[in-house]
């Protein structure tokens, strides 16, 4: 047990971000120094007004509704850096793929060697790019990294209101600096803590090639489920109402294989498994039941052309695109959902703009 409340800054103040915080504060508030970071002053000032307290709305199965309350503290990067700065010892990402680079700049110089850093995104292809961008030399290391899967169901009403309204659970590996060296290190405090709340129901997989083969296939069904919504504008489970959609997703998930396995040959020399654990008739069935399942749900992707916030596409179909340029296999189909995804948004803002300005 820590001797003193470990410090632990949750960047992004949004459903998934909310939740954890709101989870681990309640199982080990009196050991916990958490701070929650907002986007902007004006969710982050709703929130205070509301009493810096975050809401959570649960059914449980009994199809009763549970509420239980968080105090936390929330505020954004700027408000927080006219404090007392020190440093970072335990940091959670929440945020989209496309944000993570602006999220994370305001404390990435207070992150050292021995910080711990949980990522928590759809797509993959991110963890490399923000150790480029952030920790280019070996003169400065960067943190221990770590991985999350999430399948908790979550959205939020207001800044400080949380509706958890699908049960799931987390998946957890450390990112290996040694690709050679799959296994992690000891749990720090900070994920053995997140291990140890119930609602979350998380595991730690230590072999992270084991974590990996869960991570593509989550990648798989994201791969097909999320540009298509966001294409066709419909909820998950109309997809399987389209003539040709499984066609296409037949083609995603063909490319998606033959560059996994091309950039991932330890997965196959490794784990028996992994052949048939990334089989593409495998993949498509997942693929269909994941959209069965979650019939009525509309896409992360297709709410995010919405909002007219930018996608995570570059992240996963973008991710599957590049492997391929690497590897020189054609990636054909999933090119052209980035492209078909990346029209689509400019043409969605620039038809909202023009309307804004109308009616100016």
């Amino acid at each position: 047990m820590a001797k003193h409340p470990l410090n632990v800054v949750v960047v992004g103040g949004g459903s998934i971000g909310g939740l954890i915080a709101h989870e681990i504060t309640l199982a080990h508030g009196r050991t916990l120094d958490l701070k929650l970071m907002f986007k902007n002053n004006e969710s982050a000032n709703v929130y205070k007004r509301r009493g810096s307290q975050l809401v959570l709305d649960r059914i449980d199965n009994y199809g009763n509704k549970k509420r239980t309350t968080s105090a936390i503290q929330g505020l954004t990067a700027e408000q927080w850096s006219k404090g007392p700065i020190k440093k970072i010892d335990n940091l959670i990402l929440a945020t989209k793929c496309h944000k993570s680079f602006s999220a994370l700049s305001p404390f990435a110089n207070l992150l050292h060697k021995d910080s711990n850093v949980l990522f928590i995104q759809n797509g993959m292809g991110l963890m490399d790019s923000i150790e480029e961008q952030f920790w280019p030399s070996s003169i400065n290391p960067r943190p221990n990294f770590y991985k999350a899967i999430i399948t908790h169901g979550a959205y939020k009403a207001s800044p400080s209101i949380i509706n958890h309204v699908g049960l799931g659970d987390m998946t957890i590996s450390c990112y290996p600096r040694n690709p050679l060296d799959p296994h992690s290190p000891d749990t720090p405090h900070m994920i053995d803590m997140i291990l140890k709340t119930p609602n979350l129901n998380a595991k730690y997989i230590e072999n992270y090639n084991e974590f990996k083969l869960r991570e593509l296939e989550k990648l798989a069904v994201n791969c097909c489920i999320n540009p298509l919504t966001a294409i066709f504008d419909c909820l998950n489970g109309d997809l399987l109402e389209g003539s040709r959609v499984l066609n296409i997703m037949k083609s995603i998930l063909r490319e998606f294989v033959m560059v996994i396995k091309k950039d991932n040959p330890e997965l196959f020399e490794t784990l028996p498994e992994a052949s048939s654990y990334l089989n593409i008739d495998r993949l498509l069935g997942i693929v269909t039941e994941v959209a069965t399942t979650t019939s009525k749900n509309s896409s992360s992707m297709r709410e995010d052309m919405k909002s007219f916030g930018g996608t995570e596409i570059d992240f996963i179909n973008g991710y599957i695109c590049r492997l391929g340029r690497k590897h020189k296999i054609g990636t054909h189909t999933n090119n052209m959902l980035v492209w078909m995804v990346k029209s689509k948004s400019s043409i969605e803002s620039a038809i909202d703009d023009k309307y804004t300005k109308l009616m100016l």
